[in-house]
């Protein structure tokens, strides 16, 4: 099976027409994406209710209104919170400035185009794929990635995830041995608190000077956020960060975190002793992992993505966008090798990631409370896809482990002329 991927991947990087029947279909893709799928009924350049919200928060900044008060009702006259800290809102203040169509659109492209950055720089991190035929790897990765599920709803409800998750893996990737290595996570911190698991992974991998970019870089947003705002910025750190009633229901079915999953099995009323053992062990688990990956960036920035959404309250189905580097660095076990562990879990990810299994089952409101046991674990199949990855990541990272931080990534099934 490893030799017929081999030579699969071999013969796409020497045929010309097949990378360029990938890049149209990123382009395909990209467009049915932002602009909306006919067999979904979509209009022209669908609503986006995140951005909207997001755009009313911007309005809030420009007006001087509190953000954390009554914000007016949205288009469709849904009356939301808005739930980040007032640095993020400054910079959705251009999505005010703008109509809400254009809004729509232009987050929608960067979205997209966040995805296939990130496809491009852990695929140039794992292999030693360079200028074009590195990206006709990222166009035929892409063509089938951006139709996962949490990135088709992070595009649809006009998220920010993608957009977070690029600044992570530039910094990690790209900052390696920089004096700014940690800048970018640290504005991610600012914007959403998730990211900030990356500091453990800055600890594991003992590099001081990015731990203290990070910190240095959230205090400096956070600090903007508070001079423009003050007294929102109070309010957001001391009451509004800790409320998760704002956010949503724990237990409804897109919640696939751990926590998501206790609720829905145990109750609302469930002892929060569950989730923070779940997080303990866990997390000691990836810590242990990522200094067992070694000098692996591309595989340890990810098991510390994945870990933020195990370990978040709330972990909505359009935050999994970190499964697109776990498929790739799956992916490359399977053409390295790895026995047949990692196409079981390719297979499962190909079956579970593109229609996830909790909208296959009633979902709405408290539906997923009455799941029976088997719908319990089926629609919270993406948590346990993360759990199969890590321990397939644990067995077989004696063999993962990159070369020297000097030197190419000699990693491409039979090197990258097909020889």
């Amino acid at each position: 099976m490893t030799s017929s991927l081999r030579r699969a991947a071999d013969w796409y990087l020497r045929t010309r027409w097949a990378q360029w029947l990938a890049v149209a279909a990123v382009v395909a893709a990209a467009a049915l994406l932002t602009l909306g799928r006919p067999w979904l009924h979509d209009d022209l350049n669908p609503y986006r209710i995140d951005v909207d919200v997001y755009r009313l928060g911007g309005r809030m900044i420009l007006e001087g209104r509190s953000l954390y008060g009554a914000i007016p009702a949205t288009e469709i006259g849904a009356e939301l919170p808005f739930t980040y800290p007032p640095i993020a809102a400054l910079f959705f203040a251009v999505f005010a400035v703008m109509p809400l169509g254009w809004a729509s659109f232009l987050l929608s492209l960067a979205t997209v185009a966040a995805i296939v950055a990130v496809v491009h720089l852990v695929l140039r991190e794992m292999t030693d794929l360079r200028g074009a035929r590195s990206w006709a790897a990222t166009a035929g990765a892409s063509a089938v990635l951006l139709w996962l599920d949490p990135v088709k709803q992070t595009v649809d409800f006009g998220q920010v995830n993608s957009l977070l998750m690029l600044l992570v893996v530039v910094d990690v990737l790209l900052g390696r041995g920089r004096w700014w290595r940690g800048s970018l996570i640290g504005l991610a911190i600012a914007i959403k608190l998730t990211p900030a698991v990356f500091l453990a992974f800055f600890l594991v991998r003992r590099d001081w000077r990015a731990l203290a970019v990070t910190l240095a870089s959230f205090a400096a947003w956070t600090g903007i956020g508070f001079a423009v705002r003050w007294s929102d910025s109070i309010q957001y750190w001391s009451d509004t960060l800790g409320d998760t009633d704002r956010i949503g229901q724990a237990g409804y079915a897109s919640n696939q975190s751990w926590n998501g999953f206790i609720h829905r099995v145990l109750g609302d009323d469930v002892s929060s002793l569950w989730w923070v053992l779940g997080c303990a062990v866990v997390g000691l688990f990836v810590l242990a992992l990522i200094h067992r990956l070694d000098d692996d960036e591309a595989a340890g920035m990810t098991v510390m993505g994945l870990y933020a959404l195990f370990a978040s309250p709330v972990s909505w189905s359009h935050h999994w966008v970190w499964m697109v580097p776990m498929v790739l660095v799956v992916a490359r076990l399977a053409l390295r090798g790895g026995g047949w562990a990692p196409y079981v879990w390719l297979a499962a990810a190909a079956v579970t990631l593109f229609d996830g299994p909790q909208w296959r089952e009633p979902y709405e409101g408290e539906a997923a409370y009455h799941w029976p046991w088997w719908q319990q674990i089926l629609g919270t199949s993406w948590l346990w896809l993360l759990l199969a990855g890590y321990a397939l990541l644990w067995f077989r990272a004696d063999g993962e482990r990159r070369p020297a931080l000097d030197r190419p990534v000699p990693d491409w099934p039979n090197g990258p002329n097909g020889a």
